[in-house]
């Protein structure tokens, strides 16, 4: 039996194929909804993210073209590629 599930388990293993990184095509400076959605969070979520705590910095700095909002996109872009640091700071959030 145990010959078995490993032999399954290894063919299993074998074929896993992991997942594509996520692309997002963002201009220079993005702007609150398109960073919203490339992160996948609410406007709240962008809002506090954006805010220093004691326990930490603020994750993205926004800055105003005008009256506008905008996020530099190699911040957006090293927040999304690094898992870990994102899901770490929504687990937190929901705890």
């Amino acid at each position: 039996m145990k010959m078995i599930v490993r032999s399954e388990v290894r063919s299993e293993l074998a074929s896993y194929v992991p997942a594509a990184p996520k692309v997002v095509a963002l201009p220079d400076f993005p702007s609150k909804r398109q960073t919203k959605e490339a992160l996948g969070v609410t406007n709240m979520t962008l809002t506090n993210w954006s805010k220093p705590t004691k326990e930490r910095p603020a994750l993205l700095i926004p800055f105003k073209i005008g009256s506008r909002i905008r996020y530099r996109r190699e911040d957006v872009l090293a927040l999304l590629n690094d898992p870990k640091r994102l899901s770490a700071i929504q687990n937190k959030v929901s705890e």
